[in-house]
């Protein structure tokens, strides 16, 4: 007989996660929404704030997900065979926006600069216990700005946090820490 044990805070051992996969492949995308009030609160959001955690997928990034797609998809159209090989050319940079997208889709770009970047990953590590790395400080920096508008009140705001703060340990987002 399973037992569910909760721990203080509501925090439940027997979650989603806590399951056998059948391959690490099964467990890409499987990311935590997570609710982060301390930081809303600090930052005076006031939109119902989530982060989307793509850390929690296996190579701690969400370009796990698009990876897997991509390798998926040439494997069912026979472009990709067993002993074939992938070149990777971006050196991981996925921020480009390639000449088919659909701009007309997406309705601001909402600029931040590195150091708000940094900022903002600090402090959501602090606050929240939330370890993102220099991106999803990014993605929490542009969230302040648009969580704090007066039309966001009421709304919920999902966030995608891409990168985890262990990758960024040497770097300037840990100086001073």
């Amino acid at each position: 007989m399973s037992k569910t044990v909760t721990l203080p805070g509501n925090v439940n051992l027997d979650g989603p996660r806590g399951r056998t996969y059948a391959s690490i492949l099964e467990t890409v995308g499987s990311t935590p929404l997570v609710a982060a009030p301390k930081f809303a609160e600090a930052e005076g959001i006031k939109a119902n704030l989530l982060f989307k955690c793509e850390f929690f997928n296996p190579l701690a990034s969400v370009k796990d997900r698009i990876a897997l797609n991509m390798v998926l998809r040439l494997e069912a159209s026979g472009k990709l065979a067993p002993g074939g090989v992938l070149v990777e050319p971006t050196s991981g940079n996925t921020g480009f926006v390639p000449a088919n997208a659909d701009t007309s889709l997406i309705d601001e770009v909402v600029k931040v600069s590195n150091e708000e970047s940094f900022e903002t990953a600090r402090k959501l590590a602090r606050l929240e216990g939330i370890p993102g790395g220099i991106s999803s400080g990014a993605a929490a920096a542009a969230a302040v700005k648009v969580g704090t508008r007066d039309e966001m009140a009421g709304k919920t705001l999902v966030v995608i946090l891409p990168s985890f703060a262990e990758r960024y340990v040497s770097t300037a987002l840990f100086e001073g820490l």
